[in-house]
């Protein structure tokens, strides 16, 4: 999470304060449905529901949601964001059994989710159709 904070003087004392969101499974439906049509739209500060938050699904939604280019990556079990000055930070978060995992060449305890896409848009600036965390949120 420190990740998304970086700027702040003590970024996981921020988290404590994020807004926290629960999309029922008729809204992950949704979601999954509406993924290849979403407009490209601009990125608006006023447009969010918390300058913090978490975003959890009831049940895990395709990565093609969020990730126009990758449909083979695993399904999506959660979003977290931060405003920024410049823009907002997104990732997407992936669930695993919990235990230990190699990744990159290094053993490391996960839990059940952990970041998977970073998503970084300036405010302002064309979201594009398949950034789908940005335009969800």
């Amino acid at each position: 999470m420190a990740l998304l904070t970086a700027d702040e003087p003590d970024p996981l004392t921020v988290w404590q304060n994020a807004d926290t969101v629960y999309a029922d499974a008729p809204m992950c439906d949704m979601v999954t449905a509406a993924a290849q049509t979403f407009p490209r739209q601009h990125v608006r500060r006023d447009e969010f529901l918390a300058p913090i938050g978490v975003l959890l699904f009831a049940k895990p939604v395709p990565s093609a949601a969020f990730e126009w280019s990758r449909p083979d990556q695993p399904p999506v079990s959660a979003i977290t964001w931060a405003s920024c000055d410049n823009g907002i930070n997104a990732f997407t978060w992936i669930r695993q059994p919990p235990g230990a995992y190699e990744i990159n060449g290094v053993t490391v305890q996960l839990t059940a989710l952990y970041p998977h896409l970073a998503y970084i848009v300036p405010w302002d600036a064309p979201a594009d159709a398949g950034t789908h965390g940005v335009s969800m949120l």
